[in-house]
């Protein structure tokens, strides 16, 4: 027995809103994402009140409380920091140097980080701080 009476269209499942709303998504995830470099050593940057943030990359040189020199995320021997910053100067062409030291750190090891910086041949240095709440 066949039953005669209209015939019914065949569905089809349209994607292409869910497809858009997905890349919307993905979208608003990579551009709301924050990218976070860990530094080498935990430190407590003193405090400044009138400090500008720098974006640019600079070489970056560590010091910790207990007198640990990192350049980046290496450990160096404070002796051997100029011959390295001058290696590291040849290599990247960057002549500004950003030193973040803990805010407990003995003033001498401040001072032959950035005499070893200026033997370099460093051109410019900058000390990082954190900015202090009012």
């Amino acid at each position: 027995m066949e039953f005669t009476g209209r015939k019914r269209a065949p569905l089809h499942l349209n994607l292409t809103p869910l497809v858009d709303i997905i890349f919307l998504l993905l979208i608003f995830f990579m551009l709301t994402a924050s990218f976070v470099e860990e530094s080498a050593l935990k430190l407590e940057l003193p405090g400044a009140r009138h400090g500008v943030k720098e974006e640019k990359r600079e070489i970056e040189i560590l010091i910790g409380r207990d007198g640990t020199v990192y350049l980046g995320k290496k450990e160096v021997e404070i002796d051997a920091l100029p011959r390295i910053l001058g290696e590291e100067v040849k290599k990247t062409r960057e002549r500004v140097v950003i030193i973040r030291g803990d805010k407990g750190v003995d003033l001498g090891t401040v001072v032959k980080v950035m005499d070893a910086a200026k033997g370099a041949g460093i051109r410019a240095m900058a000390i990082a701080t954190e900015v202090e709440r009012q």
